[in-house]
């Protein structure tokens, strides 16, 4: 069982792993979750919509840390 904050991007158009997969995942993924379905992509999200999923990543990363600004210089730059 995961417990961690977890983030899925999944392609809905992926016919490797469809997205049904991603229904009924409670019993698995206790912790916080999203799932992102990216329309029109495939089964290779990162490299058909690199914009879409950093976009994602970097909402759901900085979420996680509190008082933490998306796209604020680190400290001293």
């Amino acid at each position: 069982m995961i417990t961690a904050p977890t983030l899925l991007v999944w392609g809905e158009e992926d016919v490797a792993l469809g997205k049904e997969l991603t229904l009924g995942m409670e019993p698995l993924v206790r912790g916080p979750r999203d799932i992102k379905y990216v329309p029109r992509c495939g089964h290779w999200v990162q490299q058909e919509a690199p914009e879409e999923v950093n976009r994602y990543l970097l909402e759901f990363l900085g979420d996680l840390a509190p008082g933490a600004r998306v796209g604020a210089a680190p400290a001293g730059q």
